[in-house]
């Protein structure tokens, strides 16, 4: 059941990614955004702001690693920080695999003040003989 509600929103956020170029957000600004993909890379640039005026401001960038299978390795999101003008990590996904099976999930979160990922949260998957998740 974990599995599938994982592959789920696995499936979501690829859905949202590849589908618009134009979503709105939460203050009703309107979010652009741009993929780049190398072998194994997918970085997703967020811009906010008017395209019409040449006004678009960073505003979040997630970089997504996938083994050789296409799963993710690793997902990190960076944040634009508008006074240095640079991109500040804000939290970081890893997944570890059992061949296709998800095994566990660890999300860290960016500490600013020690420029360093601090302990991370763990989901660990158990799965019955037959493949199929066990709660």
């Amino acid at each position: 059941m974990k599995v599938n509600v994982f592959t789920s929103v696995v499936v979501a956020l690829l859905l949202f990614a590849t589908n618009s170029s134009v979503v709105k957000a939460d203050s009703d600004a309107v979010l652009y955004h741009n993929v780049e993909k190398t072998e194994n890379v997918v970085s997703t640039t967020y811009f906010k702001g008017d395209v019409k005026n040449n006004n678009l401001v960073p505003f979040k960038k997630k970089v997504n690693t996938l083994n050789e299978q296409g799963a993710f390795v690793s997902k990190i999101t960076y944040i634009w920080n508008e006074s240095s003008k640079n991109w500040t990590p804000s939290n970081m996904m890893v997944y570890t695999y059992d061949g296709t099976k998800v095994m566990s999930v660890a999300r860290y979160a960016w500490n600013e003040s020690a420029k360093a990922w601090g302990n991370p949260e763990k989901a660990s998957y158990s799965y019955n003989e037959d493949g199929t998740s066990v709660q």
